[in-house]
């Protein structure tokens, strides 16, 4: 059914019945939990009766490409940026590579960081009176109105070299706790292993 579809394609937009009023576009860089604010949706049948969803990547032009036959096929575009801090996508990027094995390259994370805030601003300029809304988020609770915001400067992360002095200071602190998990790991097993020995 169409209203259960996540769209990742241009497919689910054009060939919408008649019920299909509104298409919700969810973005944010990586580690933004794009796909839990996504499933969060589905499991609100009420909200989607009249929806599609689509989950992804703002990148221009191909982005726009589909914003605008969302328009073209009488479909009203909604925006939802999830907005995360960078600490907060790093750490989620990095859980995600142990569970998956799939893992985002430094170059990737400051591309989407340091152009997001521009995307957006641009996109609001093409299609003017486009609904939007920012969630921003310092942890991976379930969002509400309190941290949702329509200010676009909210998605300005400073330049792409700041971000990259945050990105490295972030990566090091997550290394050396990583390293102190592993060892407190190894002194709780001592015990375990001594009274084995004897």
């Amino acid at each position: 059914e169409i209203s259960e579809c996540l769209v990742g394609s241009e497919m689910c937009i054009r060939d919408s019945n008649n019920n299909i009023k509104r298409s919700i576009f969810i973005l944010g860089p990586y580690g933004a939990g794009k796909s839990y604010f996504a499933q969060a949706l589905f499991e609100n049948k009420e909200l989607l009766d009249d929806s599609i969803v689509y989950e992804g990547s703002i990148t221009p032009p191909a982005f726009d490409e589909k914003v605008q036959l969302a328009i073209d096929n009488g479909i009203t575009p909604y925006i939802i940026a999830l907005n995360p801090t960078l600490e907060l996508s790093l750490n989620n990027i990095r859980e995600r590579a142990q569970e998956t094995g799939r893992n985002v390259e430094k170059k990737e994370v400051l591309d989407k960081f340091s152009n997001f805030y521009n995307y957006m601003v641009n996109l609001v300029q093409k299609f003017e009176g486009i609904d939007y809304l920012i969630y921003n988020k310092e942890t991976n609770a379930p969002l509400t109105t309190d941290c949702s915001s329509k200010n676009l400067e909210d998605l300005y992360h400073g330049s792409r070299e700041e971000i990259e002095i945050e990105y490295d200071r972030i990566i090091k602190a997550l290394e050396q706790r990583d390293n102190v998990n592993k060892l407190s790991l190894i002194h709780i097993s001592e015990p375990t292993r001594h009274s084995l020995i004897s």
